[in-house]
């Protein structure tokens, strides 16, 4: 279930050379990493000529959940402009092998064509961890199961349940992305 490339209808990634890259139709960005942490974050859509560097400042972080649920999410692309509809961040979570929690409300209307993936960076040998699915693919095939993933990985991610928790002594971070096309699929 996981794979080193993605692609979807509408949004695509490969990580490549410490650089994790997100293409949609008219948008692209690109997220250096090393040694598990994001060093810049970079972005252009189809009317720019080069990348822009969004600056850290520009980030929304938050935390969100407690105890074995508590994770810190941080918003690298949220709703600035309603023509671009890419989202992108990074969740870590808190404690070693901690859980994260229950979906937005949104993905629990389960509807056709939410496209969004998780690119897994995972610290502490094994480094693997456990993605749980129930819900609905982007094509409406139903999903119930859960699949074991790698660090520096990609693995499709189902509206609806999705949880992910480390195997013992597993730290997980993932950055995930996914496309915003209609204004209540918004997360912040």
């Amino acid at each position: 279930m996981y794979l080193n490339k993605i692609k979807l209808p509408n949004i695509s990634a490969f990580y490549k050379n410490s650089t994790y890259v997100v293409k949609t139709k008219n948008e692209e960005a690109n997220i250096k990493i090393i040694n598990g942490k994001v060093l810049s974050v970079n972005y252009k859509t189809i009317f720019d000529k080069k990348f822009i560097k969004l600056s850290k400042k520009s980030f929304k972080t938050r935390i969100i959940g407690k105890d074995n649920f508590k994770r810190k999410v941080i918003h690298f692309l949220y709703p600035k402009n309603k023509k671009f509809k890419l989202r992108l961040g990074i969740t870590h979570h808190s404690k070693l092998s901690s859980w994260s929690s229950l979906p937005h409300k949104f993905e629990t209307n389960l509807e056709k064509g939410f496209e969004e993936f998780f690119f897994y960076l995972l610290k502490n040998s094994p480094k693997t961890a456990i993605q749980v699915g129930q819900g609905v693919w982007h094509n409406s095939k139903k999903v119930s199961k859960s699949w074991l993933v790698k660090d520096k990985t990609f693995s499709v991610i189902p509206m609806g349940y999705h949880p992910v928790v480390g195997l013992p002594h597993v730290k997980v971070s993932y950055i995930w992305a996914y496309i915003a096309k209609y204004k209540r699929w918004e997360k912040i």
